[in-house]
């Protein structure tokens, strides 16, 4: 989806609010013909085909719907206001880091190069970000087998600091800033076409 919506994007198929451009919108006849063929309205609204119905193994088209994009929309804006106001409430600056890593089935899967051209990661080198895959599995096998691994965690847990993100002021303003791709101010991803 990330992949998709971020080449969308690039194509002009898919503004900078996240919603898609209707034909007359575009610059060439060839994209124009295009979007004819490929956005129809549904009962979601309207729906970019993917994969048409005869190209598929079920008969059915593969859809993105404006609901899909609305989604996505709200859970990169979440995603880089979060990195964002965690950076900020421990005083340390994007630029700073020398690796991001990016955990889990999304971290093993996603290209950061897609996720910057959303907005969804900030704009930096690529080699910054590092897939770690299932990081909490990997952790917890250490603190079960590692003594030392265990005592480490136990520091670790003595300097966590919680945060509440769905009361912080700082976080709600920055998620407003982040709905837009790749983001309301775009000086903050130099690397993107504007």
């Amino acid at each position: 989806l990330i992949d998709l919506v971020a080449e969308l994007y690039l194509a002009r198929i898919v503004d900078f609010r996240g919603k898609f451009r209707r034909p007359g919108e575009t610059a060439s006849a060839e994209q124009q013909e295009f979007l004819r063929q490929r956005l129809v309205s549904g009962p979601n609204g309207t729906q970019f085909i993917v994969v048409p119905a005869r190209e598929t193994a079920h008969g059915q088209p593969v859809l993105l719907t404006q609901t899909d994009l609305d989604a996505l929309m709200r859970s990169k804006a979440a995603m880089y206001a979060i990195l964002t106001t965690l950076a900020a409430q421990v005083g340390v600056a994007f630029a700073d880091l020398a690796r991001i890593y990016v955990a889990g089935a999304f971290g093993r899967h996603i290209d950061p190069r897609q996720a910057i051209t959303l907005g969804m990661l900030p704009d930096l080198p690529l080699a910054t970000y590092q897939a770690v895959g299932n990081s909490s599995l990997r952790g917890a096998e250490l603190v079960l087998l590692s003594g030392d691994c265990r005592r480490r965690s136990m520091k670790i847990r003595s300097k966590i600091t919680y945060l509440e993100l769905n009361v912080n002021q700082e976080f709600m303003l920055r998620f407003s800033g982040a709905r837009f791709i790749p983001h309301a101010d775009p000086a903050l991803f130099p690397s993107v076409p504007q």
